[in-house]
């Protein structure tokens, strides 16, 4: 039979956690509010900017990335995806160093193919933001 020592008095192994403060002192929020509201703010606008397509090829990323992220979302569980992310976290620079001319090679072809969808598709959609540069 197993033995069990009976706690002595005094010995209580959660008291240092329950004499600890729990509380947010209110200069600390008093002090992070102004950065909290600007964070916000700018949420808020990008927000607005995105879905009342002031810029019509930033709406459409927003979109896709919004209809791909469904996807991924039906295809990986969320804990997956997060060990996923922290292995890619580490493993991405080591692997750029290894790489890094034929890296650099592959995604200036990359961005310059995109360039020139970007401007194909500009050219045929009527944007608002040109007509303003204009």
């Amino acid at each position: 039979s197993v033995m069990m020592k009976k706690a002595e008095p005094g010995s209580d192994p959660l008291a240092k956690v329950a004499a600890m403060p729990v509380t947010v002192p209110t200069e600390t929020i008093t002090n992070m509010s102004p950065c909290v509201a600007s964070a916000i703010n700018n949420f808020t606008t990008e927000m607005r900017r995105l879905f009342l397509v002031e810029n019509m090829v930033d709406t459409v990323k927003f979109g896709l990335s919004l209809w791909l992220l469904t996807y991924i979302g039906s295809w990986f569980n969320m804990l997956t995806l997060l060990i996923l992310a922290w292995i890619g976290l580490f493993a991405t620079p080591k692997l750029y160093q290894q790489n890094q001319a034929q890296v650099d090679e592959v995604l200036g072809q990359v961005m310059t193919q995109l360039r020139e969808v970007q401007d194909k598709v500009l050219a045929l959609i009527p944007n608002k933001a040109v007509k303003k540069e204009e």
